[in-house]
């Protein structure tokens, strides 16, 4: 049976405790996938590179876990215009080009845009470490990718912004509609006519009847 476990490399374990030591960072800046040269292998700790990688980019975003300080959370996205890969190892490295720590995936094949099929896929691969402190998201200034907190963070503000000014314009709608009811008569051709007003939610707007009064 396969195990998907990550595993923390031999020079890895010595740049952590080195950065440990020194009050330094490890800084991580590429996640690379590899399709394990057509099969799954058991990792080792000697490894500087994937059996065979296919792809590497920025990592997205990194986190440490709210109910394990020593656990680092570390996304990558993987845009529809790359594929045509089989995804069967994930490993991560820091701005030396060292592989840091590497886990073996479950098998999932990235399609390509030339087989007719578009998909992005976003990747979440976890380790442990005795100090996550010492590890570090580094960063690559020609590009930019939002993380997903930046994100829900930007949504949740721009939805409360607008339920708020909806609920603005409501309350003034209906003082306004308040207002008009207050002057909702008016005489034509002898007979004495109620105008009544509403406001449709649904439809958002404005509705308004005519009758007479008896």
């Amino acid at each position: 049976m396969v195990q998907y476990g990550t595993i923390i490399t031999n020079i890895g374990l010595a740049k952590i405790t080195n950065a440990q030591i020194t009050q330094d960072t490890v800084d991580l800046l590429h996640i690379a996938l590899g399709d394990g040269n057509g099969a799954y292998y058991v990792p080792s700790q000697n490894q500087t590179t994937l059996k065979k990688e296919v792809w590497r980019g920025v990592i997205a975003d990194m986190s440490v876990s709210e109910s394990n300080p020593n656990r680092i959370s570390v996304s990558a996205y993987i845009s529809s215009t790359v594929g045509g890969f089989t995804i069967r190892e994930i490993g991560l490295f820091d701005t030396e080009n060292n592989l840091i720590a590497l886990s073996l995936y479950p098998e999932q094949y990235k399609p390509q845009l030339s087989e007719g099929v578009s998909e992005d896929v976003l990747l979440h691969f976890e380790i442990e470490t005795s100090n996550a402190s010492v590890v570090n998201l580094a960063v690559d200034p020609t590009i930019i990718i939002a993380s997903r907190k930046y994100v829900d963070d930007k949504v949740a503000s721009a939805m409360g912004n607008t339920s708020q000014k909806v609920d603005t314009l409501q309350t003034s709608l209906t003082a306004h509609l308040a207002d008009m009811a207050k002057h909702n008569q008016f005489i034509h051709e002898g007979q004495l006519h109620q105008i009544g007003f509403g406001y449709n939610p649904t439809l958002g707007c404005v509705t308004f009847s005519i009758r007479e009064v008896m």
